[in-house]
C-alpha cells in the first residue's frame, strides 16, 4: 500500500528525473528539457528555441509548482535525486498543506476495498479440471500456489524465459541506488528543514530478490552462468525449474558428484 505511486502518476512525470539525464541517458539537462517539452501539449509549456533562453528558464517562469521536482505536486524522497526501494523516481505525491504521501496512502486505501464483480461465466468442471493438470504439468504451481497463486518471489528470467525489459529499464539505477529511507508519515508538506527520517523495512525481501528486481548486478551473474556453462561441457546440462515439478528444484546431481555452480546463481535444476 505504501509504494501505491503510479495512481498519482509520480512515474509519469518525466520532468522530475531532469536532474539524472545524464547518468540515465547521457543527455544534458537541457537537452533532456528541450525534448520533453518541445512538443508540449499546452502552448505554455511549449519549449521555443527561437526565445534564446534555456529549456529550465522558459520552465521555470510557467511551472505551476515551483518547489516540486517535476510538474506534478510532489516533494523530493529522501534519497533524491537518486532512485532508491522507496521511491525509483525520487519522488513522493505529496500536496502542500497535508501529511507526507497522505493522498497516495488514501488512493490505497481506496482500492482496498474494490472487489471484483463476480463472473457471469458458467464454469465447466470437466475444463476446470483439465486446465488445473496442464497448469500443474507446465510447473505452472511451483511459483503460483498458494491461495492467491503466487509465491510472492521474484523469479529471474533466465527460468521463466519471459521479456526481462522492465528490470533492464531500471538497471542503470544501479550507479545511483540510494538507502530506503522514509520521512515519517506525520510529516507535513512543504517538507521542514529537518524531517524525521526512518528506514522502511523491506518486509522479508532479500538483497538478491531486490538486486532482481531492478537488474542490479545481472552482467557479472550473466558472466558466471557463461564461465559455468562452458566448464560443464557436454557433461551435463542445466534446465530451468519451471519444466520440473516443484520437488525436483534444489540440488540433484548424481551421488559423488558436486553440482555445478550454475546451479547456485539462479534457481536451475541440474540433470545428467
Amino acid at each position: 500500500m505504501t509504494f501505491s505511486g503510479v495512481p498519482n502518476a509520480q512515474n509519469m512525470d518525466a520532468l522530475a528525473q531532469a536532474g539524472l539525464s545524464k547518468p540515465i541517458f547521457g543527455l544534458d539537462k537541457e537537452v533532456y528539457m528541450g525534448i520533453l517539452l518541445q512538443r508540449a501539449a499546452s502552448s505554455k509549456y511549449r519549449y521555443d528555441p527561437a526565445k534564446g533562453t534555456k529549456p529550465s528558464e522558459q520552465f521555470a517562469a510557467v511551472d505551476p509548482t515551483p518547489d516540486s521536482p517535476g510538474i506534478i505536486q510532489s516533494v523530493p524522497s529522501p534519497a533524491h535525486p537518486r532512485s532508491s526501494f522507496v521511491s525509483v523516481s525520487g519522488v513522493l505525491s505529496s500536496v502542500p498543506g497535508y501529511p507526507i504521501n497522505r493522498h497516495t496512502l488514501a488512493m490505497s486505501a481506496y482500492q482496498n476495498t474494490l472487489k471484483p464483480p463476480r463472473s457471469h461465466l458458467k464454469r465447466d468442471a470437466r475444463l476446470a479440471a483439465e486446465g488445473e493438470a496442464v497448469f500443474r504439468r507446465a510447473g505452472c504451481i511451483t511459483c503460483h500456489a498458494g491461495p492467491y497463486l503466487t509465491n510472492n518471489r521474484i523469479v529471474a528470467t533466465d527460468v521463466l524465459g519471459t521479456n526481462p525489459s522492465r528490470a533492464r529499464s531500471f538497471k542503470k539505477t544501479e550507479k545511483f541506488w540510494g538507502p530506503p529511507l522514509m520521512y515519517d508519515y506525520d510529516t507535513p508538506v512543504p517538507l521542514p528543514k529537518k524531517p524525521k527520517l526512518h528506514r522502511m523495512p523491506l518486509n522479508g525481501m532479500s538483497e538478491e530478490q531486490i538486486r532482481l528486481a531492478f537488474a542490479h548486478g545481472i552482467r557479472r551473474a550473466a558472466t558466471r552462468r557463461r564461465a559455468c556453462t562452458a566448464s560443464i561441457g557436454r557433461r551435463r546440462t542445466c534446465t530451468t525449474a519451471a519444466s520440473r515439478p516443484a520437488r525436483s528444484r534444489g540440488n540433484t546431481a548424481s551421488p559423488g558428484r558436486s553440482n555445478p555452480a550454475c546451479c547456485r546463481i539462479r534457481p536451475k535444476v541440474c540433470a545428467r
